[in-house]
């Protein structure tokens, strides 16, 4: 119904609707153009929309979800162990699932770092094996 649509340049942070399912989908975006080739500008897009739109709706214990993620509340909003409109739940499922898959690229020969976190990844390049290893608590610290 509304969909958090005002009038032009508005963004109210207590009505932004900011749906879940968009960043989600935003990441799965990012995800395809960075598979054509690194790209920083869809890298930091895709690291945005996965830390501060898609893993922000789910709850820390993965039971609970945001449809929609105000940028604002005064406690009215709260996040839903099912909704009318059940889009999310699947959606975070499939990205939760791959999200291993969205931190590195290889391209030419050539290895790229899409997003930070603590990983373990191994790659063939140029003929030699190669191991990166990420020991970071981000988003955390």
């Amino acid at each position: 119904h509304n969909e958090g649509f005002t009038s032009d340049y508005d963004l109210p942070n207590e009505t932004a609707y900011a749906e879940t399912c968009a960043s989600v989908g935003l990441v799965f975006w990012g995800s395809r153009m960075l598979g054509m080739g690194p790209n920083a500008r869809y890298a930091d897009m895709m690291e945005r929309a996965l830390y501060n739109g898609s893993i922000s709706g789910l709850s820390l214990d993965g039971s609970l979800f945001f449809y929609e993620n105000p940028l604002e509340s005064r406690g009215g909003h709260h996040r839903w162990k099912w909704h009318r409109c059940p889009c999310c739940p699947p959606n975070i499922g499939r990205m939760v699932a791959s999200i291993g898959s969205y931190f590195y690229g290889l391209a030419d020969d050539a290895l790229a770092v899409h997003l930070y976190g603590d990983s373990t990844a191994r790659f063939e390049i140029a003929g030699r094996q190669v191991t990166l290893v990420q020991t970071s608590n981000y988003p955390w610290d």
